[in-house]
């Protein structure tokens, strides 16, 4: 179904001097830099409250939360000649897969616990400008459907079932150890569409407005493989079927201009040569010709927060400013670059079943992109 959308988009633009490609990016909408699940490689780093069922509660503990996943294109379509063609410019459509892994593990827990692991695989298509005209360079849209599946650590289960005494007697568990809450472990697996649409501009610097939404699959959660003999305890895990999101990016460029980016003016121009003149990039970076950035990013969701009562909405939040060391905005593979940011997140935890619990920390995250 979604390869006839694609064509019925592209059609109307063939008839002209229309080109395809393969395996480029022209990068019609890049993902998000504040989405704390989009197909980035990262690893994050904060400190909060464990998560529920943890044996050593008493303290906060240091968490790592790490991902590997990328944006890959796959056929694309351009109306325009060769020439016309540019980073954050060229107007076209292209099919893409998005293949992404996120863990977390618990440096506070016993054995460095790995907590959770989700895996996500999207396949969508991209543009910039509307289709049926083929005019606003300064509009993009992504379209995608994916499946996530997410699954607990080994080590985390154990803990939780000595900590409920389920396994007293061959591990050294206390009955009646989890009091009130007994652990469960769900299968959280769904598929959701995606549309999301943006408004950007590229030039001296790089701003991005964007919103959309998501219709994800609603129905219950197994509980699995445990069964109680209370039958509260086995209740489904049940959430929201719709979630929104929007936010907006900026990106200003600190390293000396070449097309298409101009020279930077005012504050960011001073902010430059204050940079440029420094210890710290003469003794590190004494030969590097790439591009330097200061991004800021925040995206504000909707989201769905997971529980086996009455699923509610969410409002969640996640600010990102750091530096980018690397041309981020290049059309071909394999050129790297690098980002050293802060951000700070407040709203449901991300992983898994633990979408029910409140997650609020400042975090220090790498992210590479090759």
């Amino acid at each position: 179904m979604e390869g006839w959308l694609i064509w019925a988009l592209a059609l109307p633009g063939m008839a002209g001097a229309g080109e395809t490609y393969y395996r480029k990016d022209y990068q019609y909408f890049e993902p998000p830099v504040a989405d704390v699940r989009g197909p980035h490689t990262y690893m994050r780093v904060y400190s909060h409250r464990p998560v529920a069922f943890t044996r050593n509660p008493e303290r906060e503990h240091r968490f790592w939360d790490v991902g590997f996943g990328g944006h890959f294109v796959w056929w694309g379509y351009s109306p325009g000649a060769t020439e016309q063609r540019g980073r954050m410019k060229a107007r076209g459509l292209a099919v893409f897969w998005e293949p992404s892994a996120h863990a977390l593990l618990d440096f506070g827990a016993h054995s460095n616990a790995l907590i959770n692991a989700d895996y996500r695989v999207a396949l969508g298509v991209a543009g910039r400008s509307a289709p049926w005209i083929w005019r606003g360079e300064h509009f993009s849209w992504r379209l995608r459907i994916f499946h996530e599946s997410s699954h607990l650590g080994d080590e985390f289960v154990l803990d939780a079932l000595k900590r409920d005494g389920l396994l007293a007697e061959a591990a050294g568990g206390v009955a009646g150890e989890g009091g009130a809450q007994s652990f469960q472990r769900y299968n959280v697996g769904y598929e959701a569409v995606e549309f999301c649409a943006s408004l950007d501009d590229f030039g001296a610097d790089y701003q991005r407005l964007y919103a959309g939404g998501r219709w994800l699959d609603e129905r219950a959660f197994k509980a699995e493989p445990l069964q109680y003999r209370d039958q509260d305890l086995n209740a489904p895990l049940r959430a929201k079927g719709w979630e929104g999101q929007a936010g907006g990016e900026y990106f200003a460029r600190l390293s000396p201009p070449f097309a298409p980016w101009r020279n930077p003016n005012w504050w960011i121009g001073r902010l430059n040569d204050l940079i440029r003149r420094s210890v710290f990039l003469d003794y590190f970076f004494p030969r590097i010709e790439e591009a330097y950035y200061w991004v800021m990013a925040d995206e504000v969701c909707i989201r769905s927060q997971y529980t086996t009562g009455r699923p509610e909405y969410v409002l969640a939040n996640n600010l990102v400013a750091g530096l980018v060391w690397g041309d981020y905005f290049v059309e071909d593979q394999g050129i790297s670059a690098f980002a050293l940011l802060l951000n700070h997140y407040r709203g449901p935890n991300p992983h898994g079943q633990f979408r029910n619990e409140d997650l609020k920390y400042w975090g220090l995250e790498f992210r590479v992109r090759l």
